[in-house]
């Protein structure tokens, strides 16, 4: 007949072995709660570029052009064409334009009423700009042809072009 034999060490054995695994398990996942790891996310960064004010008098249209000369990158642009005296824009398009590509935007000076009453209205074209590559926004701004032009209505005979832009500081997030 065996004997039943009570030993204090073998009934703490296998609470001290439980309790090292919680703690050596525990510690590790409390420690990722207590100090999280830090996240490399990807920030977007705009570049905004704008014309000179365009002049539209009665009759005409002004036409906004962007193409893409950024090596093979697909940039996001977003074209607003906006009121010259108070800012608010008046007409936008958002699209991505894919290398060697571009985007042409008309406004003519009839879409402009009721809210322009006088013969003409001052506007300035504003392209923001990103590209999902490591560019800089000043590279991705550089490689972008950015241009507006006054046409006559009828005929689409070209009276002004203007391709002198600036460069705005770069837009961090969104």
């Amino acid at each position: 007949m065996s004997t039943l034999r009570f030993s204090i060490r073998q009934f703490t054995r296998p609470r001290v072995a439980a309790a090292a695994l919680a703690l050596g398990l525990g510690v590790p996942v409390a420690s990722v709660f207590v100090n999280p790891p830090k996240s490399h996310a990807f920030t977007l960064i705009e570049q905004p570029v704008f014309l000179d004010p365009i002049d539209l008098a009665v009759g005409e249209v002004a036409r906004v052009r962007l193409t893409n000369l950024f090596g093979s990158d697909t940039i996001h642009a977003v074209i607003q064409i906006r009121n010259a005296e108070d800012s608010s824009v008046l007409s936008t398009l958002d699209q991505y334009v894919p290398p060697g590509q571009g985007i042409v935007q008309d406004l003519p000076f009839n879409a402009l009423l009721p809210a322009i009453q006088r013969g003409h209205a001052g506007l300035i074209a504003v392209a923001t700009l990103s590209s999902p590559s490591a560019a800089t926004p000043s590279d991705v701004a550089s490689q972008v042809a950015f241009s507006a032009q006054t046409v006559q209505w009828g005929d689409g005979r070209v009276l002004a072009v203007l391709s002198d832009r600036h460069i705005a500081p770069a837009i961090t997030g969104r």
